[in-house]
């Protein structure tokens, strides 16, 4: 893993996970979504969907964007 300070990031796409400053998953899956193979994209959109990581609104654009 490669650690990386983004002081761009909106502090609505921060977060705190245990005791550590974070980018949100729904950040993190916006920022990979363009270096993600697009067979493996919908696999990850899936898997954080249904471990209530990101909202049915987000899964369901960047699949119908992937298509």
């Amino acid at each position: 893993m490669e650690l990386e300070n983004r002081p761009d990031v909106p502090d609505e796409d921060l977060a705190h996970y245990e005791g550590m400053l974070a980018t949100t998953v729904r950040r993190a899956l916006e920022d990979m979504r363009g270096r993600t193979p697009p067979d493996r994209w919908e696999s990850v959109v899936d898997v954080a969907f249904r471990r209530d990581m990101i909202d049915e609104q987000d899964a369901a654009a960047w699949k119908a964007a992937s298509a």
